[in-house]
């Protein structure tokens, strides 16, 4: 399988300069990689059950037009994936690998549900 190199250190540049990092560059570099050997292993999300990645569950969650998928598997926790948007909306406790997760998810799951 062939990367694009160019695009993984795009991404991993975007990642260290972001508002949550509190890591160093190799780190960042790693969580690139993730990202796109993520995107690599493309899956379709039916919202059944809850999947694991990375370390944190993701859950689906419905209610009137708001489509979302839940991270740790909880509403409680206040971070989660808008399926209208595809954006990930994080609490003020997130830490920069929920951010890394919440893409790897985006980047590797087709959201049938």
């Amino acid at each position: 399988m062939k990367y694009n190199r160019s695009e993984i250190m795009k991404k991993a540049w975007e990642l260290f300069r972001g508002k949550l990092n509190r890591s160093s560059f190799g780190t960042c570099l790693m969580m690139a990689w993730k990202i796109a050997k993520a995107a690599a292993e493309h899956e379709t999300f039916t919202g059944k059950k809850i999947v694991s990645l990375m370390g944190y569950g993701f859950s689906f969650w419905k209610g009137g037009r708001n489509r979302r998928v839940y991270i740790n598997g909880t509403r409680t926790h206040g971070s989660y994936i808008d399926l209208n948007t595809m954006k990930a909306v994080l609490s003020g406790k997130a830490d920069p690998y929920l951010v890394t997760a919440a893409e790897c998810f985006i980047a590797k799951y087709e959201i049938a549900c």
